[in-house]
């Protein structure tokens, strides 16, 4: 397998400084186990925490093996049970923020719907149901496969924002699902998604949220730091600042409930420390764990969160 090659960010990609301060050293990958150790390092002037040095945009792919989660099929099967705890343990969230999550189009009409970084295509299958026109952007050739099967009436193109041509001024709806923290240059990203969309247009973020009580509480060994994929880490504030820079206005922001990366954290955490947990064991963290979540969404904190914005004119 060839090295992944490493770069040196020399500014912060938020604000332009070119001060910051290490704030993790020898962090390694939590959640595929690829070799290598990397340090995470915080904005001086912004406090925006980024991954530096970082792979380069040419090595990138070197970083997603197979098994990563977000290109695997869905799972199949009912698990009752575990979908019956979870509408227990999480009904206070769901009373206060909607669904586990937005799989069904929002409350708007229809219209052009563009996802970046589609994956295998189900939030964009959802979109095409309730009668929106699709399109995904996705580099994997093998998730673009999944995601042509998903949405068959749709537009998927391999590529990326840079690579892939548009038209400006003509989507309603742009969706980034886990997708920001990922990009090389999430500025010119958003810049590009502006241009692409008409004044008005509503943009779907969905990532890890850094100021969480998740993040503060394990740290280096939070699975949400996702070494080295993830390359930026934003909070409310740092994401805010993003979208205004970049002509868009935040609107609405809930956590995301998602408790199995307090589980996945605690069970890192041990393995770091010599401890393996077997399946059943694990599971068992993630049902002790999930009240603890629970509190903490309805209390309006997650360590994922999604977030409305509104396109406006810079």
């Amino acid at each position: 397998m060839p090295a992944v090659q490493l770069e040196r960010l020399e500014t912060c990609n938020l604000c332009g400084s070119a001060s910051a301060d290490i704030l993790w050293q020898d962090v390694e990958d939590p959640v595929c186990g690829l070799p290598g150790a990397f340090s995470l390092v915080r904005c001086s002037a912004c406090q925006l925490i980024y991954l530096n040095p970082r792979p380069t945009p040419g090595s990138i792919a070197l970083c997603y093996p197979d098994n990563y989660p977000s290109h695997l099929p869905a799972a199949t099967g009912p698990e009752t049970m575990r979908r019956r705890f979870e509408s227990l343990v999480f009904w206070p969230c769901r009373r206060l923020y909607g669904p586990k999550s937005p799989r069904t189009p929002p409350p708007f009409g229809t219209g052009r719907c563009l996802e970046v970084g589609c994956g295998k295509g189900q939030l964009l299958r959802e979109f095409q149901r309730a009668g929106w026109d699709v399109t995904g952007i996705e580099p994997s050739a093998k998730a673009v496969a999944m995601a042509r099967q998903a949405v068959p009436d749709g537009t998927i193109v391999e590529g990326t924002l840079e690579t892939v041509g548009l038209r400006d001024d003509h989507f309603d709806v742009a969706i980034l699902w886990h997708v920001l923290e990922h990009l090389h240059d999430p500025m010119r990203a958003l810049q590009i998604v502006h241009r692409r969309m008409r004044t008005g247009g509503r943009l779907l973020l969905a990532l890890p949220n850094i100021g969480s009580c998740e993040a503060r509480i394990f740290g280096r060994y939070w699975v949400n730091l996702d070494v080295p994929r993830h390359l930026f880490h934003y909070s409310v504030a740092t994401l805010s600042r993003l979208l205004a820079a970049t002509g868009f206005r935040m609107t609405w922001t809930r956590p995301q409930i998602n408790p199995s990366t307090i589980s996945s954290s605690c069970a890192y955490f041990l393995k770091r420390h010599g401890i393996s947990l077997p399946p059943l064991a694990g599971r068992l963290v993630y049902a002790a764990m999930s009240p603890a979540a629970s509190l903490s969404y309805t209390m309006g904190d997650g360590g994922n969160m999604e977030v409305w914005a509104t396109r406006i004119e810079p």
